[in-house]
């Protein structure tokens, strides 16, 4: 889509400065307006642009609701999972049986790791680790921009033209 419009672009703008060379118009001046409204589909073309890109916002929309449902089984489907397998462990530990082999599987039971429990209020500084980090603050950036003040390492650019689209 985007190279007919590119084109098509290049063409009104092209038919715009003719008509306005040859006949002394302006970019306001309705007769020039309506001139290209009958010469140009540009309109037309970007018209139809912004409609798919609704469509396509419509359609990432319901993607979006699928994603949601779906994430939400996957944690349902997940926490089933995990219940079933303690639940096998519990009978498991229950009848003291500590291996099972089946055809297609094997699962046994083995010691869990080693576990800290760490209260930093009461740890001895020497089993800490200082952690320093600076970052930009925006609002004081923002204020000192606002006063007038533009600091070393800020650059200030436009952002870029925005399209509004009203339905």
């Amino acid at each position: 889509m985007n190279a007919p419009l590119k084109l098509s672009a290049n063409n009104h703008a092209q038919l715009r400065e003719r008509l306005k060379r040859q006949f002394g118009l302006e970019d306001e001046d309705q007769a020039l307006i309506d001139t290209l409204d009958g010469l140009s589909d540009f309109n037309e073309l970007c018209a139809e642009a912004i409609r798919e890109a609704i469509r396509r916002e419509e359609y990432a929309d319901g993607m979006s609701d699928i994603i949601r449902r779906n994430k939400a089984r996957k944690e349902r489907l997940e926490r089933g999972a995990d219940a079933i397998r303690q639940a096998v462990l519990d009978a498991m530990q229950d009848a003291g049986v500590r291996k099972i082999e089946a055809p297609d599987l094997t699962f046994s039971i083995r010691d869990g790791g080693r576990k800290f429990v760490i209260d930093e209020k009461t740890l001895s500084h020497d089993y800490c680790q200082q952690i320093i980090t600076w970052k930009p603050d925006r609002d004081k950036i923002k204020g000192a921009v606002d006063n007038g003040d533009v600091p070393t390492g800020v650059q200030i650019l436009n952002g870029s033209p925005i399209l509004t689209v009203r339905q």
